[in-house]
């Protein structure tokens, strides 16, 4: 958990970051032992608002992923994605290599054994989305997506971020696609958009308040696990979408 909440410092995010990164590396550990591990990653757009999906490329690097190329059609989001590259880099956190961040949204052909991406969607008109998906299932042999869940009774729109209703989507992809499985994640014990002061986000960095509060979030994970789908329905950030590719495995 410490590790993404220094990550999530790096891209400007706080703790909420963090723990979603976590619980999203949780759910693809637990795909990848039941699909294989994936070499290539393509991570096919980037957030809407919050981070850069830096959790993606530690994903990889903890793999030892050769690649991962990250996808955005924004010039702005692809040059703060750059940036909190070079700092991964700079900290010693993934190798020169792994990472390159292309402007624009085309496949363009490339295969590659996991195409993800967080936040990304809603920004897209619903026909759009659902043929990404389909493209992204052409090219990958599993793509996994997550995307703002609707249901949340807490969520917040905010203009060009509006949440989706899983079961209405999810109906409607299951027609084009393969759905492995798909359900609620990131239910923190804390609203969204939660902000905490300088001073106190430097204090969770290191010493006794940092092994409390991580512990508390690990702890809270395990909860989230445990917790039915029908309450997760109402409080999970977001829902995922576990895809099987038509790439050969």
């Amino acid at each position: 958990m410490k590790k993404f909440y220094e990550v999530a410092l790096l891209e400007e995010e706080g703790l909420g970051t963090a723990y979603e990164y976590y619980m999203k590396q949780r759910l693809l550990k637990r795909l990848f032992r039941k699909k294989g591990q994936p070499g290539s990653f393509c991570v096919f757009g980037l957030p809407e608002k919050y981070g850069t999906s830096m959790d993606f490329c530690l994903l990889a690097n903890e793999l030892k992923a050769p690649s991962v190329i990250l996808l955005d059609e924004r010039a702005e989001a692809v040059k703060k994605c750059s940036t909190a590259v070079e700092k991964l880099k700079e900290r010693k956190l993934i190798p020169d290599s792994l990472a390159r961040v292309k402007e624009g949204l085309s496949l363009n052909g490339a295969k590659y054994d996991l195409i993800t991406n967080c936040d990304v969607f809603q920004r897209f008109s619903e026909a759009e989305a659902l043929e990404m998906i389909e493209g992204a299932a052409a090219s990958s042999k599993l793509s996994v997506f997550f995307l703002p869940n609707g249901y949340n009774i807490n969520h917040v729109a905010s203009p060009g971020r509006k949440a989706i209703d899983p079961v209405d989507f999810v109906k409607k992809i299951e027609k084009k696609v393969k759905i492995i499985n798909w359900g609620y994640i990131d239910m923190p014990p804390f609203p969204s958009g939660s902000k905490i002061s300088a001073q106190k986000r430097n204090a969770v960095r290191a010493g006794a308040l940092s092994f409390i509060v991580f512990f508390i979030l690990k702890l809270w994970a395990v909860i989230e696990i445990l917790t039915p789908a029908f309450i997760k329905k109402k409080f999970s950030h977001a829902f995922y979408l576990a895809v099987q590719g038509k790439q050969s495995c």
